[in-house]
């Protein structure tokens, strides 16, 4: 999916969930303040371990800092061993 003005998306945060998958934040690049809570929720979760990944042609690729110009980022919450 690409972010085009022409069908008017907004770039997501999506926290992937065995319960289902949440977008936790959505912005538009122009709105500053929307990007700014979106950075917030992307750092926090890293600090919590959750891992990030954006979809690509190829696959997906990890996503270690916080790009307000990504279309969609994915959180995963880290597994837990045993």
């Amino acid at each position: 999916m690409t972010n085009t003005k022409e069908h008017n998306l907004k770039n997501r945060l999506i926290i992937f969930s065995p319960a289902g998958d949440s977008t936790v934040a959505e912005w538009e690049q122009t709105d500053e303040a929307a990007v700014e809570i979106a950075r917030g929720v992307f750092e926090q979760a890293k600090k919590e371990g959750f891992a990030a990944v954006t979809p690509t042609p190829a696959g997906a690729r990890a996503v270690d800092r916080f790009s307000p110009e990504l279309t969609e980022t994915f959180l995963l919450r880290p597994i837990a061993g045993g």
